[in-house]
């Protein structure tokens, strides 16, 4: 503890005595970086002419023209009796008419 102090002691009386040291002499020192300094020119105005505005002159075209496809009409033969016909049913489905019960 004792070194600890003493160590303490002796760099506060440096300090102390590096203070008084410098301000009785006019010594000063510096630390410079040898670049230009800057230089800050205001740009000279730019003179364009005003801009012109022309409205485009109107384009007349006909009307576009569409064809419609002709309509295509398929006939197919009308099964009336609701006994589904022959188009192989049998065994996928309900099997007949409507509303009457299977055990029948």
């Amino acid at each position: 503890m004792n070194r600890i102090s003493a160590s303490g002691l002796i760099g506060g009386a440096l300090f102390l005595l590096s203070a008084a040291a410098s301000a009785g002499t006019n010594v000063s020192v510096g630390i410079g970086v040898n670049l230009p300094g800057v230089a800050v020119v205001p740009v000279a105005p730019v003179y364009a002419p005003a801009p012109v505005y022309v409205q485009p002159a109107p384009v007349y075209a006909p009307q576009p023209v569409y064809v419609a496809p002709r309509p295509v009409y398929i006939q197919r033969e009308r099964d009336d009796d609701d006994d589904q016909g022959n188009r192989g049913w049998r065994g996928r489905g309900h099997g007949g008419k409507h509303g009457k019960r299977h055990d029948d």
